[in-house]
């Protein structure tokens, strides 16, 4: 959810929230708001063992969702507990030109989107459950967060960048693994990724808007009106490693449950996720005995 919030009814409950993070059934029922983050929550993530991990707008490209904001409240006066915790460990992107065009967190992390487990094995196994897919549109890359334990949480550290591009019309805005266990990659290959504009400046360390946009009109909601802004086409990309062993499609049916059963041991959480969610739509409980 983003900075401008929700202001309505849910239930017939009037309802009134900002930023952040929240869950709700396939139905719709029982929402629930779990915590605030810090800016436009644009990346959502869980890992293999459920861990829920977010990317924000300006300068928080990884966090870690704790616990309900709800239970932060009842801490200890003038203990500060945070229940989506930033945790990036650094601040620069690793862009491949200097032609770009950031509006604010200049040089840095400003549409951060994405925010994906590598959770398959095809991959190095230095990638499983741990190296997430970060995607930058404004500076045409996706970041390599390595993301390890921290104590009870988590920190991230600089792994550089998965994909990146000088090509000034591409902008990746979401990454994740496939079910063939490759990542699929969307671009919204698109010249003008920002919202709005800002009065260029002169100083050479910062990046500007070409005159040609910082002249345009501004529409509904601040938006840049420009004719360079492309709302037809996009890109799939769909990144493999060369090594990887073959891919041998799945077909799973709610009327197979053996084959649910077996998809459970996938070594791709795709596949697993998929065959729990149809179990539990078929309403079959399943019992793990562990010898």
């Amino acid at each position: 959810m983003g900075f401008s919030g929700f202001n309505g009814q849910i239930e017939g409950v009037n309802t009134r929230f900002g930023q952040g993070v929240y869950r709700f059934k396939p139905d719709g029922k029982d929402f629930e708001y779990l915590a605030p983050t810090s800016n436009n929550t644009w990346g959502l993530g869980f890992s293999e063992d459920n861990n829920v991990f977010i990317s924000t707008a300006n300068n928080t490209h990884s966090a870690f969702y704790s616990m309900p904001a709800s239970y932060t409240k009842r801490t200890l006066p003038g203990l500060n507990l945070n229940a989506v915790q930033k945790i990036d460990g650094h601040y620069d992107v690793h862009a491949m030109t200097p032609n770009l065009r950031q509006v604010d967190v200049v040089g840095g992390f400003t549409a951060a989107a994405g925010h994906h487990l590598y959770t398959a094995r095809n991959f190095p196994k230095n990638y499983w459950n741990r190296i997430a897919f970060i995607s930058e549109p404004t500076v045409k890359l996706i970041h390599n967060a390595i993301i390890e334990p921290d104590g009870a949480g988590f920190k991230e550290k600089d792994g550089w960048n998965f994909l990146a591009s000088s090509d000034e019309w591409v902008g990746p805005v979401q990454a994740e693994v496939g079910p063939d266990g490759a990542v699929w990659v969307a671009d919204w290959y698109n010249f003008v990724i920002q919202h709005n504009t800002f009065v260029p400046r002169q100083s050479p360390t910062e990046f500007i808007l070409p005159l040609t946009l910082a002249d345009q009109k501004l529409g509904q909601g601040n938006a840049l009106i420009s004719n360079l802004r492309d709302l037809d086409r996009g890109r799939i990309y769909r990144v493999i490693y060369k090594k990887a062993k073959p891919y041998t499609p799945i077909s799973l049916s709610k009327n197979d449950t053996p084959g649910l059963l077996a998809a459970l041991e996938s070594d791709n959480m795709f596949w697993r996720i998929t065959a729990q969610r149809l179990l539990v739509e078929k309403k079959i409980r399943v019992l793990f005995l562990h010898c």
